[in-house]
């Protein structure tokens, strides 16, 4: 009788610590932000000024928004502008520190990011609208 009350008494401490050991998935822990996520601000080659912002997705990095300022000047006349989107779900995700945001219906209308360190660098070209030609540049922004 002693051993079967040992045995009960063992079946039921391994019960108590396997319970108090298992895994709570109704408070599931933040997902931790991707080291490239903030805001990069800085200069493009229309000497304007821009700003893409990196954000947490899920865990993952994403652009969330961008805003392009331009200036065309073409003979005595001056252009300017500024191209903007936002979106909490992202625009496009960055994968092995590289983005490309669609701008347009071509497949060349796009802003393009490469992320390093503090440093972002890359391209864009937005599609001409109404009285605005075709907006091409580069830039380079520094994390905030």
């Amino acid at each position: 009788m002693k051993r079967l009350g040992k045995l009960f008494f063992t079946v039921l401490l391994i019960s108590l610590i396997f319970a108090a050991c298992s895994s709570d998935d109704s408070n599931p822990a933040e997902p931790k932000a991707p080291e490239s996520v903030g805001t990069y601000s800085g200069q493009n080659s229309m000497d304007t000024t821009m700003t893409i912002i990196i954000g947490n997705v899920g865990g993952k990095a994403f652009v969330t928004s961008y805003s392009v300022n331009y200036k065309m000047v073409s003979g005595s006349s001056t252009t300017q502008g500024s191209y903007s989107n936002t979106s909490s779900d992202g625009l496009a995700e960055v994968v092995n520190n590289s983005f490309s945001v669609s701008l347009g219906s071509n497949n060349d209308e796009v802003l393009t990011g490469t992320i390093s360190g503090n440093t972002m660098t890359g391209s864009f070209k937005f599609p001409s609208i109404f009285l605005v030609p075709e907006i091409t540049g580069t830039y380079t922004l520094t994390k905030n």
